[in-house]
């Protein structure tokens, strides 16, 4: 790590709060910014856990107490979205199974969707010069929200295909009580449920399934 970067502390107030707006816009795609750097805690399989703090260099952040608050909110968004996108990477594995790849095509379409917010915060920031870590803060409070349920479901679903998968879904979608994450779950149970619904219509029309990997998903007593 360089220590001989300029410390936040160096700067203004003002100043501080533009450049941790401008790190945590790249945070919260799981990237690193100047001063917001990764820290590996580890990379097992199952446990991939890559987090973001702030200047991580210096014995201690120097940056303003309330900032480093506030970025510390928005941080945990670089974290899920690499973990998500670390359990997408290992479903697009042949052996996974359909049910996965369908959950995960559902999955990819909520995080295109999540970076064209990003994008749009950028656009906002380029034309709005008092664009604030409190207004990014507030601004992203549904997207963390989500975030955070997608990436603890996908914890629950780490190497579970086929029906336990779907009642791993379905369960999540009983016991949420916020409309917009229940609605989330079922379009995503949706998703999940096309391929195996294929299945069971090749199965009760044809009397087979298409590849081995179907029966691991699919088995008739």
């Amino acid at each position: 790590p360089d220590k001989s970067k300029q410390k936040l502390s160096s700067f203004s107030l003002d100043e501080q709060d533009k450049l941790l707006v401008n790190d945590l816009l790249l945070v919260m795609l799981g990237l690193e910014g100047n001063y917001i750097k990764r820290i590996v805690n580890t990379t097992s399989y199952k446990d991939f856990k890559v987090e973001f703090e702030v200047e991580p260099y210096l014995d201690n952040p120097t940056c303003d107490p309330s900032y480093l608050s506030l970025a510390k909110l928005i941080i945990p968004m670089g974290y899920y979205y690499n973990s998500i996108t670390h359990f997408l990477n290992n479903g697009s594995n042949p052996e996974t199974g359909l049910v996965v790849k369908g959950f995960c095509e559902g999955l990819k379409k909520l995080l295109r969707e999540y970076v064209l917010f990003i994008n749009q915060l950028e656009e906002y920031k380029k034309t709005n010069s008092f664009f604030t870590l409190q207004q990014l803060l507030w601004l992203c409070q549904p997207s963390l929200k989500l975030l955070e349920c997608l990436y603890k479901l996908c914890q629950k679903c780490f190497m579970i295909k086929g029906g336990a998968l779907l009642n791993v879904i379905y369960s999540a979608f009983l016991h949420e009580n916020d409309s917009q994450i229940k609605s989330v779950y079922k379009y995503l149970l949706n998703k999940s449920f096309i391929p195996f619904f294929d299945m069971i219509k090749l199965w009760v029309c044809h009397g087979f399934l298409e590849n081995e990997h179907d029966y691991q998903e699919f088995m008739i007593f």
